[in-house]
């Protein structure tokens, strides 16, 4: 029985760390969108996706691919590592 329940709650730390990781990353996003000057609306549409699926991925409560991923960071016109490294490391 203990083996069954670490196996969970190491699954369940995994989840608990990869939405750390999400809702660190788009606090970050969000953070460098602003300082450029631009909307969601407008990230949404570069991106191809309604403002409300772009306003999930800044919340971190929305997954999404790294190539998702490197466009954002190829609009805002960023270094993807200014932006993962730290919170990798954190």
């Amino acid at each position: 029985m203990r083996i069954v329940l670490t196996q969970i709650e190491a699954t369940y730390d995994l989840e608990l760390m990869e939405q750390q990781f999400y809702t660190e990353l788009g606090i970050a996003i969000r953070s460098y969108r602003r300082s450029k000057n631009l909307s969601q609306d407008y990230m949404a549409k570069k991106l191809n996706i309604s403002q409300t699926a772009y306003s999930k991925i800044e919340a971190g409560k929305s997954g999404f691919s790294a190539f998702r991923l490197r466009h954002i960071f190829k609009i805002l016109g960023i270094d993807p590592r200014i932006i993962i490294a730290p919170i990798l490391e954190g």
